[in-house]
């Protein structure tokens, strides 16, 4: 079934193919056709008309959405008109033979007929994307957001044109600012690239919003152009890393304010991936604390190296069902049991090491918050030195292979309980690998932000909250 809009399109081509045709005689004679060859456009137009539009049917041209034409579709008209001109020309050829017309019209009118059916296809484009309006309840043309894009590189040009494209009932944009001087002056989208991110707070360009479209910026560079759009005294926001976007896709809908990790971004550190595959793939891996914030996104990392089993111990049923549902919405052949257990209690870890047989084990059950491990230092004991050494003795007794206790950067030279006992668990740990099989070894965590031991989601909280903040140390 034709739409409108495709029926359209055929009328279009339809006549892109008598003009090309009649074009082609004309540029072929200097404009003068001689009289014996004044019939033939009018012979050749239904032939060329037909064949073309099965052709382009066939081919599904008329099902594509040309609004959004890009490269392939150019490639695409060219080939369909390829396709059909060489049906027409062959069916020319052998009724009427070679002799009795100029074939260089042919020629001329492949040309002139595929610019005209792309140029008809491009201006479907530039209107929807240029001049096209549709109006949303609510939204005021007059009041659209006028914003300044910080960066000029794919991201910039990227967001620009779905602004330019999807979104211009809501925004606008002013122009650009780059840190790279051989774009100065230059334009994109139309739109001129000012200056520096140095020369913000002074540019005399009227615009509501600032929008770092730097992704790959480092820390460094992000708290710089922060520091200039704090001067302004306007909102600024940022396109996050692709590496935090699921699908890699740039995308306006995934704008949002600059958030401390931006702030503190760090280099990447390069993983050696072979070996890690290597010390995990198809094996039975056992991580204690696993619905904590370390343990959980353990699970979650070892999950992508495909071990054969996960046991997921925990203390807190609640953590328990949270690893339960994660496990039942993933698509993994890895299996994720989970085991409702105190590392306290040996007898239990016992029997779960005894029915599971872990291969490596990944200890990151502890308490590590410090104002209540100063309070309760023996529930810090029992639980950082005598479950840590529970778990160590069980993995000796089952031949595990290798052993990683998560620690804490506050075990170096340690000024509270948290710490102290932390300290204590990597002396028990270490010490274990002069007359063990086993692989035991240690991995001191600094503060990991958004962890539940973070001061940094307790200062958001307060601040959604309207504050106070509490801040307990100079």
């Amino acid at each position: 079934m034709i739409n409108n809009n495709n029926f359209k399109l055929n009328i279009l081509d339809a006549v892109a193919s008598i003009v090309a045709l009649y074009v082609s005689f004309l540029l072929r004679f200097d404009f003068v056709i001689p009289e014996q060859f004044i019939s033939l456009p009018m012979k050749w137009i239904p032939l060329f008309i037909i064949t073309q539009a099965t052709i382009f049917h066939l081919l599904g041209l008329y099902a594509r959405i040309w609004r959004y034409t890009s490269l392939f579709d150019l490639y695409a008209i060219i080939g369909a008109s390829l396709i059909s001109n060489g049906i027409s020309f062959t069916y020319i050829l052998i009724s009427i033979g070679s002799g009795s017309y100029p074939r260089s019209v042919l020629l001329l009118y492949f040309l002139i007929n595929s610019i005209l059916i792309i140029g008809i296809r491009l201006s479907v484009r530039i209107y929807y994307s240029h001049y096209h309006e549709v109006y949303l309840p609510g939204i005021n043309k007059n009041k659209r957001k006028i914003l300044l894009l910080i960066g000029a590189g794919k991201t910039g040009e990227k967001i620009a044109r779905e602004i330019r494209s999807t979104s211009r009932n809501k925004y606008q944009i002013a122009g650009f600012v780059d840190d790279n001087y051989e774009k100065h002056g230059a334009l994109l989208h139309g739109r001129k690239i000012f200056g520096s991110v140095k020369d913000i707070p002074n540019l005399k360009v009227k615009y509501d919003e600032l929008l770092i479209t730097a992704p790959s910026s480092s820390g460094d560079q992000i708290r710089k152009i922060v520091e200039a759009c704090k001067k302004t005294g306007k909102r600024y926001r940022i396109i996050p890393d692709i590496s935090d976007q699921i699908d890699g896709e740039v995308s306006f809908e995934k704008i949002r304010d600059v958030s401390y990790a931006d702030l503190l971004g760090r280099e990447e550190v390069k993983l050696d991936m072979n070996s890690i595959v290597k010390m995990i793939k198809g094996k039975r891996i056992l991580i204690t604390g696993a619905g904590g914030s370390i343990g959980f996104e353990l699970l979650k990392q070892c999950l992508n190296f495909q071990p054969a089993e996960l046991i997921c111990v925990d203390v807190v049923e609640e953590k328990i069902h949270n690893i339960n549902q994660f496990s039942d919405k993933i698509n993994s052949k890895t299996v994720v049991k989970t085991v409702l257990a105190s590392v306290n209690k040996k007898n239990e870890l016992d029997k779960v090491f005894m029915e599971n047989r872990p291969q490596i084990v990944f200890h990151a059950a502890a308490f590590k918050h410090v104002p209540i491990q100063e309070i309760h230092p023996w529930n810090a004991v029992t639980t950082n030195i005598g479950g840590t050494l529970n778990i160590v003795q069980l993995s000796d007794k089952y031949k595990v292979s290798k052993f990683v206790l998560v620690s804490t950067d506050k075990a170096v030279n340690p000024v509270n309980v948290m710490g102290a006992t932390k300290r204590v668990a990597e002396k028990i740990v270490i010490s274990f690998n002069t007359e063990s099989n086993t692989t035991f070894m240690a991995v001191r965590f600094g503060n990991v932000l958004g962890s539940s031991g973070s001061a940094i989601p307790t200062f958001q909280k307060q601040i959604n909250d309207g504050g106070p903040i509490t801040i307990t140390h100079p």
